[in-house]
């Protein structure tokens, strides 16, 4: 290498960190405009202005028609986390779009209002600590920035326009009112829609959405939920919770609940996958099943002294399933469990449920009470994509929402036992708690499960969680549905009671014949 060559590398060099250097002085520097400016887009001007702002001020008000950049969004949140006071008043009509990010806003503890006052807010204008103001047509959103033609005007220390700016942000923000856009949020928070609209289509939604609403109204139920899957892969086909009670509920993600009766199949498939029990099997249920002094009976007496396997399911027997769970190994249950799923939460884009409760199999009284459901917890998704599993031919898919997510199935049971569980669970509603789901064009198989909630350590007969999740085949589809409903109360129509059969059953026959465009 010559001198001369060195000379000029060396040189380059030294060039290279004084433009570097440049570069990171800039960045530190103040990135406040002083002066007013326009920008244009499609272009980031715009959107990185309103973030600097953002970034730079302590108080911010806001009024704008559409928010979903994300980029914008996230300076608002970490705003909001560093204390800065912050109003933001939009459009609810925008705001309920699938797009929109003000329900995240909300969540992040912004004060946040939608209009109630007038038809639509259309304004896009915001005040930074009595300084500076920003309008034009610039909607705060992704394709504002990448795609649209649109302006944006700074204006910076002119008093007169930012105190006509002040004076209509508070007009507007108490024309708008806290308690109107307090109820509207949750409302929205308390009615969760999703749905991928493969098979159900929006109109359907629409239709399941207000069967749900129907019942809860009619059984003056706290709330519910209702969840569609394809069965044969577990794709989520309709999600929908709604809660009519004070605070924020998601009945399908947010809380685990005690399975009940609706976990026998499960205690059966095994039995049968592990050779405890086959379809000769015969159970004394004449007397309660002792089990190390404690008693388990069935809550509806049966008129028998003796029934088979195949009845156990369509009689709900308590004392059967115990009697099957006793016989199967903890470690034998705890790998089924996990293999259904059942071991960790699930997760849906934005949507994560919480961690199912497994008990601790350390004795043959906590065995016994699993067989029939007693002292395990899940989410309504889990029991969903569990129940898919025993009816699809032995295959459990995780869950997912779009096409492109799905997984291979890992086979839980074979084949042929969930041939013979689908005809098990065809005699619930032939013969047992699903009657009111016996439609005559369409085979319906399922299970019911009322469970007794606790309040302040006690269980109280009369305020449960009753659901029922079944399955059937249509038009080539093999769908799987699951209904809950949360403290539903007796009417003369179900003559004093308030268990699954009457309620939760005939709310998912409803659901079927709008999937089967019946109704």
């Amino acid at each position: 290498m010559t001198r001369k060559f060195k000379y000029s590398l060396c040189g380059f060099v030294i060039f290279i960190i004084l433009a570097v250097s440049a570069c990171i002085c800039t960045n530190n520097q103040d990135e406040l405009i002083q002066d007013d400016k326009v920008a244009f887009s499609p272009s980031k001007e715009c959107e990185n202005t309103i973030i600097s702002l953002i970034k730079h001020s302590e108080k911010i008000d806001i009024v704008v028609f559409d928010i979903n950049n994300d980029n914008i969004v996230e300076a608002l949140q970490k705003a909001e986390k560093q204390g800065k006071k912050i109003r933001i008043l939009t459009d609810k009509r925008q705001a309920a779009t699938k797009a929109s990010k003000v329900i995240d806003l909300y969540k992040a503890g912004i004060n946040i209002r939608v209009n109630s006052k007038n038809k639509i807010e259309h304004n896009k204008f915001a005040v930074f600590d009595n300084k500076y103001v920003i309008t034009g047509s610039y909607n705060w959103t992704n394709p504002a920035s990448e795609r649209n033609s649109e302006n944006c005007l700074l204006s910076v220390e002119n008093e007169d326009i930012i105190e006509d700016y002040n004076n209509r942000f508070e007009y507007l923000w108490q024309i708008n009112t806290k308690k109107k856009s307090e109820a509207w949020f949750h409302k929205k928070l308390n009615q969760k829609q999703y749905n991928n609209r493969k098979y159900i289509t929006k109109q359907q939604q629409k239709k399941i959405e207000k069967v749900l609403d129907d019942s809860i109204q009619t059984f003056s139920a706290k709330g519910g939920a209702v969840i569609v899957l394809d069965a044969d892969s577990s794709q989520v086909l309709s999600m929908t919770s709604i809660h009519k009670g004070e605070g924020v509920v998601d009945y399908i993600a947010d809380y685990t609940y005690q399975l009940g009766s609706i976990y026998m199949p499960f205690t059966v498939a095994l039995g049968i996958k592990q050779n405890v029990v086959s379809n000769t099997t015969e159970f004394d249920v004449s007397k309660p099943l002792n089990v190390q002094g404690y008693n388990i009976s069935d809550v509806n007496p049966l008129k028998v002294d003796k029934i088979t396997l195949q009845d156990v399911l369509s009689k709900s027997s308590n004392i059967a399933t115990a009697q099957i769970a006793t016989d199967i190994t903890p470690k034998q249950h705890n790998k089924f469990l996990k293999s259904l799923g059942l071991g960790e939460p699930i997760v849906l884009e934005n949507l994560h449920t919480a961690k199912p409760i497994l008990p601790d199999l350390d004795d043959e009284i906590t065995i016994a009470n699993l067989g029939y459901g007693f002292g395990i917890y899940a989410t309504p998704l889990h029991v969903a994509a569990a129940y898919a599993a025993l009816v699809n031919g032995g295959q459990y898919h995780a869950l997912y929402l779009k096409k492109s997510e799905k997984t291979d199935g890992k086979q839980v049971i074979p084949s042929q036992i969930s041939k013979e569980m689908r005809e098990y669970l065809r005699q619930v509603v032939t013969n047992g708690s699903a009657r009111k789901a016996n439609l005559s064009y369409v085979d319906v198989m399922a299970k019911t499960g009322t469970v007794s909630k606790m309040i302040d350590g006690k269980y109280h007969d009369n305020i449960v969680i009753t659901h029922v999740v079944g399955n059937f085949e249509y038009n080539g589809m093999h769908y799987v549905v699951y209904v809950l409903l949360d403290e539903p109360q007796p009417t003369k129509q179900t003559y004093g009671f308030v268990t699954s059969g009457w309620n939760a059953v005939p709310t998912m026959a409803q659901i079927i014949n709008i999937i089967a465009k019946k109704s």
